[in-house]
Formats: C-alpha cells, sequence, structure tokens
C-alpha cells in the first residue's frame, strides 16, 4: 500500500542497489531514511511456546546454511545450535570475507550514547 506513494516507481530499487553494492554509510543513511519497518515479536520460552503464534510469526531469521528460522523460536530452540555450528573467531572471519567499511565499524567500533 505504501509503494503508491513513491513518485518515482524506481527509487526503491535504486536505494537497495546502491546499499548492496556500495555498502557504506551514505547508502545505508538513504535506504534507512525512506524505510519504515513495522514487526511483529513474542518472545517465547518453553513456558508460553505457542505452535500457531510460531506458524503467524512475520519476523525470519536467515541462517548460513539457507533455512529460514521464525523470530519466536529462534532464542529457544535454535540459537545455540546455529551459534555453535557456524561460529569463528573474528579474525577468521576478517580473513575470509573481507568485510567493508560498514562491516568493519560495527564489530571494530563500540557503541556509546555519543552515537544517539
Amino acid at each position: 500500500a505504501g509503494a503508491r506513494h513513491f513518485k518515482k516507481k524506481t527509487i526503491l530499487k535504486d536505494i537497495i542497489n546502491a546499499f548492496l553494492s556500495r555498502g557504506d554509510y551514505d547508502s545505508l543513511s538513504q535506504f534507512m531514511n525512506r524505510i519504515i519497518m513495522l514487526g511483529m515479536m513474542h518472545f517465547q520460552d518453553p513456558y508460553n511456546f505457542d505452535l500457531e503464534r510460531v506458524q503467524h510469526c512475520d519476523i525470519n531469521y536467515a541462517v548460513p546454511d539457507g533455512r529460514i528460522i521464525p523470530f519466536c523460536t529462534m532464542n529457544t530452540i535454535y540459537r545455540s545450535r546455529v551459534e555453535e555450528k557456524f561460529s569463528m573467531p573474528i579474525e577468521e572471519w576478517r580473513n575470509r570475507h573481507k568485510p567493508n567499511k560498514v562491516e568493519e565499524d560495527s564489530i571494530s567500533k563500540p557503541f556509546t550514547s555519543e552515537d544517539l
């Protein structure tokens, strides 16, 4: 419904392509400046697990092996196994991945109240 308010029909495609291809703060800023994220999350644990809610969960995690996991089940069921399977020391990740500036800053600059 919100897409009808874009004056230029390709603007969303242009913004996403710029962010994905450049991976810098300017393109990230342009992307986030025009996006409103609406989502629902329900933190479930073994005491309030609700299968019907899981089936309607609209926030998902994509894990490196290609699976899509509902947010509602991630912490309770999957997180420990996913982290164990795919975790690696940061230096090994840097050597394999060659992070861009946004990625490097996100792991090397701690967030402080001055960033607000």
